[in-house]
């Protein structure tokens, strides 16, 4: 009996842990957004109208999306490779794939594949790029005379131009293996 006592006691503290967790320390936080996703998703399922349905679950899947790109952002250091190289926006727009691409994965499965590979680094290069680009210090035009802020201005140039240009590789180099496996698929004898 004590066992089993125990045994609850370690579940309630992980369950108890876990939901700490998911509670909101401001009204502003990913917590918040994930909390939305779960009530919209409960909602979802409890609705009758198709109309209201879909409403629903496609802000559950915002609510979702805007949690976990919050959250990558929060936890840099969970979100890197080797301490050096954040993927939070990698993560986040495979996730975005996902929910533009779940319709298909019942009725074209072969397809969610090679469409979400060839969209999914130019989806996660926007959200890269969208705090880069709010940044105030971020300009294309050379209005200073500061060599302080030129060079500021051609290195910010500099890292948006390899970020584009290397998803866009990326994508490419994916779509591409997708063409040549479908040759070789169609090439080759059965058996």
């Amino acid at each position: 009996m004590k066992n089993l006592i125990q045994k609850l006691k370690k579940i309630d503290d992980f369950l108890k842990k876990k939901v700490d967790s998911l509670i909101p320390p401001q009204t502003s936080s990913w917590q918040t957004f994930a909390l939305l996703s779960i009530f919209s998703f409960i909602l979802h399922y409890l609705a009758n109208a198709q109309f209201l349905k879909f409403i629903l679950e496609t802000l559950g899947w915002i609510f979702a999306i805007i949690s976990l790109h919050w959250w990558t952002f929060q936890n840099p250091k969970k979100v890197s490779i080797a301490q050096q190289f954040f993927i939070g926006p990698w993560l986040t727009g495979f996730f975005v794939c996902f929910v533009l691409f779940k319709g298909w994965l019942l009725n074209r499965p072969d397809l969610v594949l090679v469409y979400t590979a060839a969209s999914w680094p130019l989806i996660s290069v926007a959200i890269a790029l969208w705090p880069k680009l709010r940044d105030p210090g971020v300009r294309f035009s050379e209005s200073d005379s500061d060599p302080k802020s030129h060079q500021k201005i051609i290195d910010n140039r500099r890292d948006i131009m390899l970020l584009v240009l290397g998803n866009l590789l990326l994508s490419c180099w994916l779509r591409f293996y997708f063409i040549v496996e479908k040759w070789v698929t169609l090439t080759l004898p059965d058996g």
